[in-house]
């Protein structure tokens, strides 16, 4: 389930817990667990091959230490600044969908 946050920013879509397809993505959420320290982490892999499904799985077991936001279309650098400063988060920010950021940033 999803839920919009209202913020006089961008709107942000902060998943609650994932929709389960009985596949937990064990060895990522190990990476995960392995890597909280890093100040990024880049998580990249084919098309369907679970990545926003484990992050979301990452995300719900956080207890609101990290957010889901799915990175809306050609949004530039000040966008990507108030999309992050504006999160529920207190320690991570998943980006999912960065490919779509403007070329400029």
């Amino acid at each position: 389930m999803e839920a919009a946050l209202v913020h006089p920013g961008p709107a942000l879509a902060v998943c609650a817990r994932p929709v389960s397809n009985g596949v937990e993505r064990r060895r990522v959420l190990e990476w995960f667990d392995a890597t909280g320290d890093a100040a990024v982490r880049i998580l990249c892999g084919p098309i369907g091959s679970g990545k926003t499904f484990a992050a979301r799985q990452m995300v719900a077991r956080s207890d609101g230490r990290a957010a889901y936001v799915r990175v809306p279309v050609r949004a530039d650098a000040d966008r990507l600044r108030a999309i992050i400063a504006t999160s529920p988060a207190s320690e991570t920010v998943v980006l999912d969908d960065v490919d779509r950021i403007d070329a400029a940033v």
